[in-house]
């Protein structure tokens, strides 16, 4: 009886040692890696009141997206009233919150700002610069598909 008691106690105590490591402890945090179908357009009144407009995707059977893949590539699709597709393909560098996009090597004229980011949901805002100086900032509310 005494050897099955000593048994159970040295059982339960190595579940108890083993359940509890420092791994558990570790907290992933979301990845933009994936597929991104844009849902929600984000827009501001003049007391800079936020609003939420769904998205228009300009056809039914193609949905508008941003696919960034772990080898920094990037690809983004957005389809004509025809339901006919434009494809980009660029490489990425995803830090400090920013998006950078290039091109052969030379960077895009314009920024993606990753304002919030979680398993499931993308928000991200647009900084573009035309050539008068004056900058148009477009946001996005995008889902993982």
């Amino acid at each position: 009886m005494k050897k099955q008691l000593k048994m159970f106690i040295s059982v339960i105590v190595i579940i108890i040692v083993t359940s509890c490591s420092k791994d558990d402890d570790k907290v992933t945090e979301p990845s933009i890696v994936g597929k991104w179908e844009f849902s929600k357009e984000v827009t501001y009144n003049e007391s800079n009141q936020e609003a939420l407009v769904d998205y228009t995707h300009r056809c039914e059977t193609k949905k508008d997206y941003m696919q960034f893949e772990s080898n920094a590539n990037y690809k983004d699709s957005h389809s004509t009233y025809n339901c006919q597709s434009e494809e980009n393909t660029f490489t990425y560098v995803f830090e400090n919150g920013m998006v950078k996009l290039y091109s052969n090597g030379v960077a895009l004229s314009y920024a993606i700002k990753v304002k919030s980011l979680t398993n499931n949901e993308l928000r991200i805002k647009y900084e573009n610069s035309s050539p008068t100086g004056k900058a148009y900032i477009d946001e996005f509310i995008l889902v993982r598909k």
